[in-house]
């Protein structure tokens, strides 16, 4: 089996948190997704752009192998698309640095809501 790429482990946030119809958990991650026409004021808005590849298509790549990456370990992924005009806002609301650490805790949250609003 392959070991996760360190953007996949970084990228996934992992919710345990459900059972499915047979009462086996649920293991659901959700990733920070973001739409083509956002990706230059995404770049522009994130502390840490830099750690961020510098194109749309470089960066869906790469999500899209993290996303494979998550299922291939049995994750069921969620995309959490961030918008980049409510993220930073978001972010203050909650005392976080516009980074990789709130894009991470949004997707987490974006999981646990979408599972509550299932349950």
């Amino acid at each position: 089996m392959r070991t996760p790429s360190r953007l996949a482990q970084n990228a996934l946030g992992k919710n345990n948190g459900g059972l499915s119809m047979s009462g086996m958990p649920i293991r659901i991650g959700g990733i920070a997704w973001y739409r083509e026409d956002d990706y230059p004021r995404i770049l522009e808005i994130m502390e840490d752009a830099k750690v961020l590849p510098a194109t749309f298509k470089q960066w869906e790549q790469i999500a899209k192998q993290t996303e494979s990456e998550g299922e291939m370990r049995g994750l069921t992924v969620v995309r959490a698309i961030i918008d980049p005009e409510t993220f930073p806002d978001w972010c203050a609301a909650r005392g976080l640095n516009v980074d990789a650490k709130a894009r991470i805790r949004f997707a987490n949250e974006f999981v646990l809501d979408q599972a509550r609003s299932v349950h």
